[in-house]
């Protein structure tokens, strides 16, 4: 037993050593730009799906009436015209004449798909032919000034077809708002080294959508990101993160919610991106392998009244531990450095920073129970409507209410 307490211990160490180097690449990548002309404008569609009225959905309006970029026009997508998003709509409306928006109701014509992949799939394939960029941005999303411009500077690389940013989660001091920020941190890495793409802010070439038949995909999933990124892996186009982009997120939230929202992630990408999922599993397994093993001898140190048992142990786990907790500060300071060039600044307290190192496990456990929680889930809630998701993965829409008459059962997203 002791000879396995070393080999954990490498184990352990071998499996930070990798992220280091996950970490590393990570940086360099997302350092990387170009400089990009002037007059770069192409003409841009923005689609926003709307079912229900987000708590940030009034500055997200704002937010996206009020931008620098000059060629673009906003659809507003609603599958209802009683949805009570119109009331919000209507009063931006009122107070900006001038804004750049329409608002369109489609219909639920498709029933294999999320409402939201419908009214994308529909909104698209009758738009205008001056549209060469297409972006999507969710509800809860407040975009800066500059988001569109900063969306479309990737595209002057003619290579560059699949544009994204992502969403960074501000702590603010309950247990559900720790483990989900630090869940979403150590996925930012794994969201980028694999190409995924982020629905809430997302950009691409018309010509790709049309040439890798984005549609289809949406057609048959729950998810339009998961199922973008699919599309994207298919067709051998890497998507560009752009770090200027990444949308900082204060809003609050229980540990019940944290969890469901991590293993939310993780069934999307097993519903719609098996190649990806077979590496989470695998991660996971190595994960829950590790932790344990460790339990179990550190357990076997206590019994057998070993104390080289028990350190060596104790010392892989903690080591584990504290270095995934450093990666923290790190990830810290460069989510902050993308935010702070055209957003408000992220502060919370110093004492929250020490509080996150009791949260790696419990985080850790998260992901791992999130994973097999994922695995057996095959009826998914998302405002009210119901979704079937079938051992072959196709889904099917059980259910359509507008938004109004089911408000009261839909208070949370799932």
């Amino acid at each position: 037993m002791i000879t396995a307490s070393w080999l954990l211990l490498g184990g352990y160490v071998f499996f930070l050593a990798g992220s280091l180097l996950l970490f590393l690449n990570f940086v360099y990548s997302i350092r990387r730009s170009a400089e990009v002309p002037e007059d770069f404008l192409p003409e841009v569609a923005i689609l926003f799906p709307l079912r229900g009225g987000d708590p940030q959905l009034e500055q997200s309006l704002r937010g996206i009436c009020s931008q620098e970029y000059p060629n673009m026009r906003v659809f507003l997508l609603l599958d209802s015209a009683s949805d009570p998003a119109m009331d919000t709509i209507r009063q931006i409306q009122a107070e900006m004449p001038n804004a750049p928006i329409e608002v369109e109701v489609m219909e639920p014509v498709f029933d294999t798909c999320s409402l939201k992949c419908n009214s994308l799939i529909q909104k698209f394939r009758k738009l205008d032919p001056r549209y060469e960029i297409v972006a999507t941005l969710d509800g809860d999303v407040i975009p800066h000034p500059q988001w569109v411009q900063e969306m479309v500077k990737p595209f002057y690389n003619t290579s560059v077809d699949f544009v994204t940013g992502y969403r960074w989660f501000v702590p603010t001091g309950s247990l559900g708002s720790l483990v989900r920020y630090t869940w979403n941190a150590a996925a930012w890495v794994h969201v980028h080294l694999n190409g995924i793409v982020w629905g809430g802010s997302f950009a691409i070439r018309r010509t790709a959508w049309e040439r890798c038949r984005v549609g289809d995909y949406w057609q048959r999933s729950i998810s339009d990101d998961i199922s973008s990124t699919e599309s994207a892996r298919r067709n051998h186009c890497k998507p560009v993160l752009v770090a200027s982009n990444l949308m900082a997120c204060r809003e609050e939230c229980s540990l019940w919610f944290a969890f469901r929202w991590c293993s939310r992630q993780m069934l999307m990408i097993r519903h719609a991106t098996p190649t990806i999922w077979r590496r989470l599993c695998a991660m996971a397994g190595v994960l829950m392998l590790l932790h344990l093993a460790s339990f179990f001898l550190i357990g076997g140190g206590i019994y057998t009244g070993n104390p080289e048992l028990l350190n060596v142990s104790l010392a892989g786990l903690l080591l584990f531990w504290s270095g995934s907790f450093l990666f923290l500060p790190a990830l810290e300071w460069l989510a902050r450095s993308c935010i702070r060039k055209h957003q408000s600044p992220i502060t919370w307290k110093w004492q929250i920073g020490f509080q996150l190192f009791f949260f790696i496990p419990l985080t850790i456990l998260c992901f791992c129970v999130g994973m097999l929680y994922a695995m057996r889930t095959r009826i998914v809630s998302w405002r009210g409507i119901q979704y079937q998701i079938n051992p072959k993965q196709e889904v099917k829409r059980l259910n359509y209410a507008p938004y109004e008459a089911v408000k009261q059962s839909s208070k949370s997203v799932w």
